[in-house]
Protein backbone atom coordinates (compact mmCIF):
# COMPACT_ATOMS: atom_id res chain seq x y z
CA UNK A 1 0.00 0.00 0.00
CA UNK A 2 2.55 2.31 0.65
CA UNK A 3 4.04 2.33 -3.03
CA UNK A 4 0.74 2.96 -3.90
CA UNK A 5 0.52 5.51 -2.10
CA UNK A 6 3.85 7.20 -3.45
CA UNK A 7 2.58 6.40 -6.84
CA UNK A 8 -0.23 8.53 -6.79
CA UNK A 9 1.32 11.38 -4.50
CA UNK A 10 3.57 11.36 -7.55
CA UNK A 11 1.10 11.47 -9.89
CA UNK A 12 -1.16 14.48 -8.41
CA UNK A 13 2.47 16.43 -7.57
CA UNK A 14 3.39 16.28 -11.67
CA UNK A 15 -0.03 17.30 -12.52
CA UNK A 16 -1.00 13.80 -14.00
CA UNK A 17 -3.61 12.63 -11.60
CA UNK A 18 -5.51 13.60 -8.50
CA UNK A 19 -4.50 11.69 -5.67
CA UNK A 20 -6.93 9.09 -5.07
CA UNK A 21 -4.70 6.73 -2.38
CA UNK A 22 -5.27 9.63 0.39
CA UNK A 23 -9.38 8.29 0.20
CA UNK A 24 -8.35 4.87 0.94
CA UNK A 25 -7.69 3.63 4.59
CA UNK A 26 -4.94 1.18 5.59
CA UNK A 27 -6.27 -2.39 7.04
CA UNK A 28 -4.69 -2.37 10.74
CA UNK A 29 -2.97 -5.94 11.08
CA UNK A 30 -1.44 -7.53 14.58
CA UNK A 31 2.09 -9.26 13.49
CA UNK A 32 1.98 -11.16 16.45
CA UNK A 33 -1.07 -13.59 15.41
CA UNK A 34 0.06 -14.51 11.51
CA UNK A 35 -1.40 -18.07 11.43
CA UNK A 36 1.47 -20.41 12.37
CA UNK A 37 1.76 -24.24 12.33
CA UNK A 38 3.61 -26.29 15.06
CA UNK A 39 4.17 -29.53 15.94
CA UNK A 40 3.02 -30.95 19.05
CA UNK A 41 5.51 -33.43 21.02
CA UNK A 42 3.23 -36.45 20.64
CA UNK A 43 3.04 -35.51 16.66
CA UNK A 44 6.87 -34.86 16.95
CA UNK A 45 7.63 -38.54 18.19
CA UNK A 46 5.00 -40.00 15.68
CA UNK A 47 6.50 -38.25 12.63
CA UNK A 48 9.56 -39.62 13.35
CA UNK A 49 8.55 -42.88 14.71
CA UNK A 50 6.78 -43.39 10.78
CA UNK A 51 10.13 -42.76 8.80
CA UNK A 52 11.64 -46.21 8.17
CA UNK A 53 15.64 -46.19 8.98
CA UNK A 54 16.59 -49.16 7.65
CA UNK A 55 18.02 -47.65 4.67
CA UNK A 56 20.24 -44.25 3.72
CA UNK A 57 17.32 -42.50 2.48
CA UNK A 58 15.53 -43.21 5.77
CA UNK A 59 18.43 -42.28 7.86
CA UNK A 60 18.95 -39.38 6.38
CA UNK A 61 15.82 -38.17 6.29
CA UNK A 62 14.93 -38.69 10.18
CA UNK A 63 18.10 -37.04 10.75
CA UNK A 64 17.36 -34.26 8.87
CA UNK A 65 13.94 -33.92 10.71
CA UNK A 66 14.84 -34.53 14.27
CA UNK A 67 18.23 -31.56 13.67
CA UNK A 68 15.56 -29.39 12.60
CA UNK A 69 12.85 -29.90 15.14
CA UNK A 70 15.33 -29.49 17.86
CA UNK A 71 17.62 -26.89 16.45
CA UNK A 72 15.40 -24.72 14.18
CA UNK A 73 17.43 -25.47 11.18
CA UNK A 74 16.08 -24.25 7.86
CA UNK A 75 16.26 -26.10 4.38
CA UNK A 76 18.92 -23.75 3.24
CA UNK A 77 20.76 -23.81 6.01
CA UNK A 78 20.81 -27.98 5.92
CA UNK A 79 21.86 -27.66 2.57
CA UNK A 80 24.68 -25.58 2.97
CA UNK A 81 26.36 -27.89 5.35
CA UNK A 82 28.81 -30.13 5.00
CA UNK A 83 30.34 -32.97 7.09
CA UNK A 84 33.70 -30.83 8.03
CA UNK A 85 30.90 -28.30 9.69
CA UNK A 86 30.64 -31.02 12.26
CA UNK A 87 32.69 -29.77 15.36
CA UNK A 88 33.41 -30.31 18.79
CA UNK A 89 33.65 -26.65 21.24
CA UNK A 90 34.66 -26.98 24.29
CA UNK A 91 33.72 -30.44 24.30
CA UNK A 92 30.02 -30.05 23.00
CA UNK A 93 29.02 -31.11 19.86
CA UNK A 94 28.20 -28.28 17.19
CA UNK A 95 27.16 -27.44 13.87
CA UNK A 96 28.67 -24.28 11.73
CA UNK A 97 25.78 -23.04 9.52
CA UNK A 98 25.25 -20.04 6.98
CA UNK A 99 21.99 -19.05 7.44
CA UNK A 100 19.96 -16.95 4.76
CA UNK A 101 22.10 -13.90 3.63
CA UNK A 102 25.23 -14.68 5.58
CA UNK A 103 28.42 -15.14 3.19
CA UNK A 104 30.00 -17.38 5.96
CA UNK A 105 29.43 -20.10 8.58
CA UNK A 106 30.09 -17.65 11.70
CA UNK A 107 27.17 -18.89 13.93
CA UNK A 108 26.93 -22.34 15.11
CA UNK A 109 23.98 -24.78 16.47
CA UNK A 110 24.69 -27.06 19.66
CA UNK A 111 23.69 -30.80 19.00
CA UNK A 112 21.92 -32.85 21.24
CA UNK A 113 23.55 -36.22 21.64
CA UNK A 114 20.75 -38.15 20.32
CA UNK A 115 20.00 -35.95 17.12
CA UNK A 116 24.20 -36.53 16.65
CA UNK A 117 23.78 -40.15 17.15
CA UNK A 118 21.16 -40.20 14.11
CA UNK A 119 23.90 -37.96 11.98
CA UNK A 120 26.37 -40.51 12.69
CA UNK A 121 24.30 -43.53 11.38
CA UNK A 122 23.57 -41.69 8.42
CA UNK A 123 27.02 -40.61 7.34
CA UNK A 124 28.15 -44.88 8.20
CA UNK A 125 26.12 -45.41 4.78
CA UNK A 126 28.52 -43.12 3.26
CA UNK A 127 31.67 -43.61 4.09
CA UNK A 128 33.47 -42.67 1.36
CA UNK A 129 32.38 -39.16 1.64
CA UNK A 130 35.18 -36.81 1.70
CA UNK A 131 35.07 -34.07 4.86
CA UNK A 132 33.99 -31.43 2.46
CA UNK A 133 31.22 -33.11 1.36
CA UNK A 134 27.53 -32.39 1.54
CA UNK A 135 25.87 -33.27 5.06
CA UNK A 136 23.26 -33.95 3.29
CA UNK A 137 23.39 -35.52 -0.20
CA UNK A 138 21.13 -36.61 -3.10
CA UNK A 139 21.50 -40.59 -3.45
CA UNK A 140 22.98 -40.43 -6.52
CA UNK A 141 26.36 -40.58 -8.14
CA UNK A 142 29.30 -41.18 -5.97
CA UNK A 143 30.92 -39.49 -3.62
CA UNK A 144 31.19 -36.08 -3.52
CA UNK A 145 27.64 -36.46 -3.67
CA UNK A 146 25.31 -33.21 -4.69
CA UNK A 147 23.72 -31.58 -2.00
CA UNK A 148 19.83 -31.68 -1.50
CA UNK A 149 18.96 -28.08 -2.18
CA UNK A 150 16.44 -26.09 0.04
CA UNK A 151 13.78 -27.66 -2.24
CA UNK A 152 14.62 -30.64 -1.98
CA UNK A 153 14.55 -30.74 1.80
CA UNK A 154 11.76 -29.20 1.70
CA UNK A 155 10.09 -32.16 -0.19
CA UNK A 156 11.52 -35.00 1.40
CA UNK A 157 9.67 -33.63 5.07
CA UNK A 158 7.20 -32.71 3.60
CA UNK A 159 6.52 -36.61 1.97
CA UNK A 160 7.50 -37.62 5.26
CA UNK A 161 4.78 -35.02 7.63
CA UNK A 162 2.09 -36.45 4.91
CA UNK A 163 2.63 -40.36 5.16
CA UNK A 164 2.88 -39.73 9.28
CA UNK A 165 -0.59 -40.11 9.18
CA UNK A 166 -0.36 -36.96 11.77
CA UNK A 167 -3.95 -34.16 11.62
CA UNK A 168 -3.48 -30.99 9.72
CA UNK A 169 -0.42 -32.66 7.72
CA UNK A 170 -1.25 -30.56 4.38
CA UNK A 171 -0.76 -27.31 6.55
CA UNK A 172 2.59 -28.46 7.96
CA UNK A 173 6.18 -28.02 6.39
CA UNK A 174 10.16 -27.86 7.37
CA UNK A 175 9.30 -24.37 8.75
CA UNK A 176 6.60 -26.11 11.03
CA UNK A 177 9.45 -27.53 12.32
CA UNK A 178 11.51 -24.72 13.29
CA UNK A 179 8.47 -22.84 15.00
CA UNK A 180 8.38 -25.82 17.29
CA UNK A 181 11.79 -25.86 18.29
CA UNK A 182 10.73 -22.30 19.82
CA UNK A 183 7.48 -23.16 21.23
CA UNK A 184 8.55 -26.22 22.98
CA UNK A 185 11.61 -24.82 24.29
CA UNK A 186 9.52 -21.85 25.62
CA UNK A 187 6.76 -24.49 26.97
CA UNK A 188 9.52 -25.96 29.17
CA UNK A 189 10.24 -22.69 30.42
CA UNK A 190 13.59 -21.80 28.80
CA UNK A 191 14.05 -18.45 28.77
CA UNK A 192 13.27 -15.53 25.73
CA UNK A 193 16.81 -14.41 25.34
CA UNK A 194 18.28 -18.36 25.61
CA UNK A 195 15.47 -19.05 23.17
CA UNK A 196 15.87 -15.87 20.73
CA UNK A 197 19.85 -17.02 20.70
CA UNK A 198 19.09 -20.47 19.83
CA UNK A 199 16.88 -19.54 17.11
CA UNK A 200 19.25 -17.11 16.15
CA UNK A 201 16.79 -14.39 15.89
CA UNK A 202 17.99 -10.82 14.82
CA UNK A 203 15.73 -9.20 17.14
CA UNK A 204 13.85 -10.48 20.41
CA UNK A 205 10.67 -9.31 19.01
CA UNK A 206 10.70 -12.16 16.57
CA UNK A 207 11.17 -14.35 19.80
CA UNK A 208 7.86 -13.06 21.52
CA UNK A 209 5.40 -13.75 18.69
CA UNK A 210 6.59 -17.72 19.96
CA UNK A 211 6.00 -16.48 23.25
CA UNK A 212 2.71 -15.18 22.80
CA UNK A 213 1.57 -18.71 21.45
CA UNK A 214 3.40 -20.30 24.51
CA UNK A 215 0.74 -18.36 26.76
CA UNK A 216 -2.36 -18.55 24.79
CA UNK A 217 -1.66 -22.50 24.21
CA UNK A 218 -1.19 -22.38 28.12
CA UNK A 219 -4.17 -20.09 29.20
CA UNK A 220 -6.92 -21.38 31.18
CA UNK A 221 -9.42 -18.89 30.44
CA UNK A 222 -11.85 -20.90 28.35
CA UNK A 223 -11.51 -23.82 30.28
CA UNK A 224 -12.41 -21.87 33.34
CA UNK A 225 -15.28 -19.94 31.40
CA UNK A 226 -16.58 -23.62 30.50
CA UNK A 227 -16.02 -25.10 33.69
CA UNK A 228 -18.12 -21.75 35.53
CA UNK A 229 -21.11 -22.39 33.02
CA UNK A 230 -21.55 -26.12 33.24
CA UNK A 231 -21.69 -25.52 36.98
CA UNK A 232 -24.63 -23.44 36.72
CA UNK A 233 -26.24 -25.33 33.96
CA UNK A 234 -25.85 -28.48 36.64
CA UNK A 235 -27.11 -26.12 39.65
CA UNK A 236 -30.19 -25.15 37.34
CA UNK A 237 -30.84 -28.44 36.30
CA UNK A 238 -30.98 -29.49 39.87
CA UNK A 239 -33.22 -26.46 40.92
CA UNK A 240 -35.94 -27.37 38.48
CA UNK A 241 -35.83 -31.17 39.58
CA UNK A 242 -36.23 -30.43 43.10
CA UNK A 243 -39.02 -28.03 41.95
CA UNK A 244 -40.70 -30.69 40.06
CA UNK A 245 -40.47 -33.01 42.97
CA UNK A 246 -41.74 -31.01 45.17
CA UNK A 247 -44.57 -30.38 43.42
CA UNK A 248 -45.11 -33.72 42.47
CA UNK A 249 -45.27 -34.41 46.42
CA UNK A 250 -48.25 -32.19 46.56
Amino acid sequence: MSSVRKFFAYLELSNLHDDVSKYVRSVQTDGTHKKKSFFSEDEVATLLQSIPTDDEKGKRNYAMIYLSVTTGLLGIEMSRAKIEDLKILDGKPVLYVQGKGCQDKNNYVLLPEKVLERIEAYLAERETAPDDAALFSSLRGKEPREALKPREIRNCIKACIMQSGIKGAEDKSVQSLRHTAALIALKHQEGIEDVNRHMRHKTIESTYVYMEHAEKLSNTCSHTVAHAIATALNNTRRKKYVRKQTSAGR
